[in-house]
């Protein structure tokens, strides 16, 4: 992937490919989705797998090491993840609608700071 000299962020298409290109892989190649299922949640490797990916950069503004919150990407990603699983898609589309999107509109700058790198960067969403 290559990076842009004017955001220093790979473009939002090879994120994309990216996403998807690990989405198939831990659903069909190292995995099957077919024991999903069947049972709650997704294993801890699927989802750290997953989550490397950062998908959810897409609704962390730029200031706070994010991607922006630009709607174009968020949808992006929502159609990307529900495309293989409409679970996976729920548990993005919730952590952005009902967490990210009101720490980033309504927060204190700590507040804002303290969710988006600590949170995001150590990959705890969708525990």
């Amino acid at each position: 992937m290559t990076i842009t000299e004017s955001t220093g962020q790979v473009p939002f298409s090879a994120f994309l490919n990216s996403l998807k290109e690990t989405l198939k892989s831990v659903f069909y190649e190292r995995d099957n989705i077919e024991k999903f299922i069947q049972q709650r949640g997704f294993p801890a490797l699927v989802l750290r797998d997953i989550m490397s990916r950062n998908p959810l950069s897409v609704a962390i503004p730029e200031a706070y090491g994010g991607r922006g919150v630009k709607v174009k990407e968020c949808l992006g990603v929502l159609e990307t993840a529900s495309y293989e699983s409409l679970p996976l898609s729920l548990v993005f589309g919730i952590n952005m609608a009902l967490f990210l999107e009101p720490v980033v509109k309504y927060g204190r700058i700590q507040s804002k700071a303290t969710s988006s790198n600590d949170s995001w960067r150590s990959r705890t969403w969708g525990d």
